[in-house]
């Protein structure tokens, strides 16, 4: 099978739906407003779910985290060096189906050949199918499109699978990805669901019953490196471009690829069929531990986003999750460079009456300070 067919398709409908922007500073001040009780009180407030109205059209009924944490740690990141990586994959790979069933470039270097396994520096992915593995699906469904159901599996199933290949691949997954583990259905009713987006929602298996199951990097406890957007920073004069996880183009950096994650595609039977690991980031020591805003301080600032504003449309606020973001420093180090670091922030997902996608506000869990905006 051919591979890099995914990257423009995804990075298309990417740009599509997001034209945001992040900004490339990250201060420190931990201040901030706290709400009034008279505020909150009509808020209906459930162990992982808030509801309500703010003002006019603009609706609270949003998952939130069962607790949050008084404090949260700031960490730095590096690009992973090549330790026979790619090896230990195969054999992994092998030892899961009980058989040689690996086959990679070196291998096949007929440009023509079929090759089922490929091992780089930023990740390492096997699939049985004939076709390029349905990964960024789980991304556009995560990120962009709103909930459907996706309890309905057999956990039992799932679980022996996923047990399966954690005890095969033990040795090789990052010690910052958690066991825990999210699931993503993909059949004829999600297609027949996001048609409206266009073709590019399209799958290779697109008749098939399947699941996506993804693990992320957890550098605090319930507190997950989800890795988006893509995040652009100011190149600073003199800088020097040794970062492994960044490209310098047009004065810009870029982050590309610096997920730390498993993905496994599954049938309904437990049968693996696809296999994706991200093994490009080491997360390091912890640099800083501050005190982040709650949930509550999270809606007020929502509040006072919207309090001048006249709603025409409703606004309805789905989603208040606290994830972990990648940063680069505002300054150089002696020797020019500059660190990359994970930091704690709120990311709100909410939807615009007569739209179909989700739009996002990512805030500074520290400051407050709106960090980013899809519209």
């Amino acid at each position: 099978m051919k591979k890099g067919v995914l990257i423009p398709i995804f990075s298309c409908v990417f740009c599509t739906f997001l034209t945001g922007c992040m900004r490339t500073d990250v201060p420190t001040d931990t201040s901030s407003g706290t709400k009034t009780e008279a505020e909150t009180q009509e808020l209906v407030w459930e162990e992982s779910h808030v509801s309500g109205e703010l003002k006019e059209n603009l609706i609270l009924d949003a998952n939130i985290p069962e607790t949050v944490p008084a404090t949260a740690g700031s960490y730095l990141i590096s690009g992973k060096k090549d330790n026979g990586f790619e090896e230990l994959f195969e054999q992994c790979v092998d030892t899961l189906y009980g058989a040689d069933v690996t086959i990679t470039m070196k291998d096949s270097p007929d440009d023509d050949a079929d090759i089922n396994t490929t091992v780089h520096e930023t990740a390492a992915d096997y699939s049985s199918k004939e076709y390029d593995a349905d990964y960024y699906l789980g991304d556009l469904l995560e990120v962009y499109l709103p909930d459907y159901d996706h309890n309905d599996y057999d956990r039992e199933v799932i679980d022996a699978s996923v047990n399966r290949f954690l005890e095969v691949f033990a040795d090789i997954i990052p010690a910052n990805i958690t066991r825990q583990y999210t699931v993503m259905h993909f059949n004829q009713a999600f297609y027949e669901n996001t048609e409206q987006y266009g073709e590019s929602i399209t799958s290779h298996w697109k008749h098939e019953d399947y699941y996506l199951v993804r693990f992320y990097a957890e550098p605090e406890e319930n507190i997950f490196y989800k890795s988006w957007p893509e995040l652009t920073f100011a190149a600073i004069p003199g800088e020097k471009v040794e970062n492994e996880l960044t490209t310098l183009m047009e004065d810009r950096h870029y982050f590309s690829n610096t997920t730390q994650r498993i993905e496994l595609l599954i049938y309904p039977d437990g049968q693996i069929f696809g296999i994706q690991m991200n093994n490009n980031l080491e997360i390091g020591e912890k640099i800083r531990e501050e005190a982040i805003l709650g949930v509550e301080d999270v809606i007020e600032l929502l509040r006072k986003k919207y309090e001048k504003r006249y709603l025409l449309k409703s606004i309805t606020i789905s989603d208040i999750e606290l994830q972990y973001q990648c940063f680069m420093a505002d300054e150089l180090d002696e020797s020019g460079n500059r660190d990359t670091f994970l930091a704690p922030v709120w990311v709100v997902k909410y939807l615009e009456e007569g739209q179909s996608v989700f739009y996002t506000y990512i805030f500074s869990a520290t400051t407050g300070e709106l960090l980013f905006s899809s519209v």
